[in-house]
């Protein structure tokens, strides 16, 4: 042990180079060793002098919420990792890429991570030491979980409306619904639709893809956006109509013209506005409001919809999310809508807000700088 020790200059210098956090472990399980990967990842100091057991080091919660030393907590039999080091230390043998789910305290706050360790037995001086390897794939896996929901919704929302646009050409090849005018334009109205929801759905997509893969790019330029927000609302009069919904718009501010990227602001407003409509029931009023408030302009879209749980205002800019709140008329949702919108507002160096109750409506409002 005195001889191992002594080496641990050579040691530390060789994991030095190792950019995988690693650490030696002992004949009973104390960490005897680290690089400065395994310190930033379980947030201990950079100076700070230990040998302990392994979990208390890396602040697994079997240890910390039980208060055990690690091993002796009564969920440490199930742990695989503490397998594996007996397989290394009784019988010599490596284990590979074990997958750690756990929560784990750093710097005394608890943190969810997904770890994947590599456990091998080393002999030295007639005794058996383990380096363990460990790397964070937990960002890894969350992305890996949104791409199997992606790819979840898109096979569940596009399956629908490409059954329903099979359905509706097949009632075309009968000579008896093309006789009648009325019948002819009701199906094509319908495919019309399908066609649209799949089309909307496949742009969310796109744009998503390009936030995520960190390629969003603006162009601002100065541009006028009393005109930009009176043709959105124009826009969305014609789809509101449809429902009898009456969007009113009213702009306070002297502020017309100033920089920001138009296609996205568009693509903004026009998802807050067509959003209204979507939760709002036949007959109401969606208001759009624009104002100017110390260096930002002000745009705040109110409907009068069922209004959106508490429960689920936290969520509501997460990508996929859907609350429980559904559309009063039928109408689909990606989840993705209001993530794009968070995302592209940020962008313009702004805020998005939203405030609602169950039952009184919601209002978003968004803060451009000028």
């Amino acid at each position: 042990m005195e001889r191992f020790i002594r080496s641990k200059d050579f040691l530390v210098k060789l994991m030095a180079n190792v950019t995988s956090a690693v650490y030696i472990l002992d004949p009973s399980y104390r960490i005897v060793s680290v690089n400065k990967p395994f310190r930033a990842l379980f947030g201990l100091d950079i100076k700070e002098d230990f040998e302990d057991y392994n979990g208390n080091i890396l602040g697994c919660s079997f240890a910390v919420e039980n208060d055990f030393k690690c091993l002796k907590a009564g969920d440490c039999v199930k742990c695989s990792i503490h397998g594996a080091f007996e397989k290394a230390l009784k019988e010599k043998k490596s284990t590979y890429k074990n997958i750690l789910e756990r929560t784990f305290y750093i710097k005394n706050q608890p943190v969810r991570k997904t770890l994947q360790f590599t456990v091998k037995p080393i002999e030295y001086d007639n005794a058996v030491f383990v380096m363990v390897i460990v790397d964070d794939i937990t960002e890894l896996v969350e992305a890996n979980s949104k791409k199997d929901q992606l790819l979840g919704m898109i096979a569940h929302d596009l399956r629908n409306p490409l059954s329903a646009l099979t359905g509706f050409i097949d009632l075309l090849f009968y000579p008896s619904n093309l006789e009648s005018s009325e019948k002819t334009m009701n199906i094509l109205n319908l495919l019309r639709n399908v066609a649209v929801h799949m089309n909307n759905l496949i742009d969310d997509i796109l744009d998503f893809n390009v936030i995520e893969s960190g390629n969003l790019k603006l162009n601002p330029e100065r541009g006028d956006y009393k005109k930009l927000i009176t043709s959105m609302v124009e826009i969305n009069r014609l789809i509101s109509s449809k429902k009898n919904i009456i969007i009113e718009l009213d702009y306070q501010t002297d502020i017309d013209e100033f920089s920001f990227d138009e296609l996205k602001i568009s693509q903004v407003i026009n998802n807050l506005l067509s959003n209204a409509v979507k939760y709002s029931p036949y007959g109401r009023h969606v208001r759009v409001t624009v104002t100017s408030d110390k260096g930002f302009v002000v745009t705040s879209v109110r409907d009068q919809g069922p209004g959106i749980p508490e429960k689920d205002l936290e969520n509501i800019f997460i990508p996929f999310f859907k609350s429980s709140s559904r559309p009063t008329g039928g109408e689909s949702s990606t989840g993705l809508g209001l993530a794009i919108v968070k995302t592209l507002v940020e962008a313009h160096s702004g805020r998005i807000e939203v405030s609602s109750r169950s039952g009184t409506g919601s209002e978003f409002t968004v803060y451009l700088p000028v």
